[in-house]
């Protein structure tokens, strides 16, 4: 079990790597707290 819901995670952070800047809309890792861009708190 713990097998397969780990495997599921791990596809999951393949498939949403990143996400949208609530401030400027650029991309933003999603293991980053902040905005690369312009340095808004996630």
């Amino acid at each position: 079990m713990p097998i397969e819901e780990k495997s599921v995670g791990m596809q999951d952070t393949y498939k949403v790597a990143v996400r949208y800047c609530v401030e400027c809309g650029a991309k933003v890792p999603k293991s980053q707290k902040v905005c690369p861009a312009c340095g808004e708190s996630q």
